[in-house]
């Protein structure tokens, strides 16, 4: 079996921010189909600019790129991050989902498709839910879900905490093969099942 990671350079905060890395890994070899530190463009502060090569749905006035400077988090991993910030309800989840720009690969079965990501709380904030997810997108736009996480950091503002999910597509995924893949990160929309 071939694995493949997809990797979002490792920085995402949530109410909070984080940060992705996901590959394709095989018993012979992994690939890195996407590696993101969210460092482009650069801002200071908090801002609503989207990292390069995402999209952002939600709130916009708290949805994207934050720089260490706004004294929300560290992170040896760069300088910046992806801040998302979710009310609660389905109907306002915020989020940021990679465009074909960043991550072209296509859906192949058989591969490991493995995404590991770091995520801090904001600041004064006792946990950052989130909700990490890979999906598949054909040529008209239509998302499939392939498989996501949700959880909560650990209550930290550093950016060490990790989390991860992998996803294998099988027979049962044939007819969203060749799909393009895609990951979609935010803050999760039941936060307070979670006690963020």
């Amino acid at each position: 079996m071939k694995k493949t990671t997809v990797s979002t350079g490792r920085r995402w905060i949530l109410a909070g921010l984080m940060a992705p890395c996901l590959a394709l890994l095989s018993s012979a070899h992994a690939s890195i189909l996407l590696s993101e530190s969210f460092e482009d463009p650069d801002v200071s502060g908090k801002s609503t600019t989207d990292p390069a090569g995402w999209v952002t749905t939600g709130h916009a006035s708290s949805q994207g790129l934050i720089d260490v400077d706004s004294g929300d988090f560290t992170t040896p991993h760069g300088s910046q991050a992806l801040q998302s910030y979710t009310s609660l309800g389905a109907g306002n989840w915020s989020h940021s989902t990679t465009t074909a720009s960043i991550l072209n690969a296509s859906l192949t079965a058989d591969l490991e498709y493995s995404l590991t990501f770091n995520v801090a709380a904001v600041q004064g904030r006792p946990l950052a839910a989130y909700r990490a997810e890979l999906l598949a997108i054909d040529g008209l736009g239509t998302e499939t879900l392939l498989t996501s996480v949700v959880a909560n950091n650990d209550g930290s503002s550093d950016m060490s905490d990790v989390g991860s999910l992998s996803f294998i597509p099988n027979a049962s995924h044939a007819g969203l093969l060749g799909q393009r893949v895609a990951v979609r990160l935010g803050m999760d929309y039941q936060y307070d099942i979670h006690g963020a």
